[in-house]
């Protein structure tokens, strides 16, 4: 009997490990005037993704993800803000890392929303396989 019960718990926490999932997705970038360093992610659908950011500028910038289907026009404005899936902002000379669940298959587009930075060039790409 204590066989069968050793057996059987050992089964539970194997499988309990199992459902914990794995550990995120970590992706990194450099921000600064006016880019992200790199420009371009991949990532598998579904999954827990970690954004790592660095700002080595001198202001303020953000990392939004859009939601599926949204382009970014400049000017960015907050009438605009219905259209992110997910962002993260860091201070100049900071670093921060936040996490999402990556959405569907599809090419999204990655934008700095502070004003002017979009303006400016500052956008990247998110490869969701």
């Amino acid at each position: 009997m204590t066989r069968i019960l050793i057996i059987v718990v050992l089964a539970l926490l194997t499988a309990g490990a199992a459902g914990c999932g794995s550990a995120p997705i970590v992706i990194s970038s450099k921000v600064s005037e006016f880019k992200f360093e790199p420009a371009t992610w991949t990532v598998k659908a579904g999954s827990k993704v970690a954004v790592s950011l660095t700002n080595s500028g001198a202001v303020e910038h953000e990392w939004v993800l859009l939601k599926s289907g949204e382009q970014a026009k400049a000017p960015w404005t907050e009438a605009d803000e219905s259209k992110i899936y997910f962002e993260s902002e860091v201070e100049p000379g900071a670093g921060k890392v936040r996490s999402f669940i990556a959405p569907a298959s599809g090419i999204y587009q990655i934008i700095c929303g502070v004003p002017g930075h979009l303006e400016a060039g500052m956008q990247g790409t998110l490869i969701v396989k």
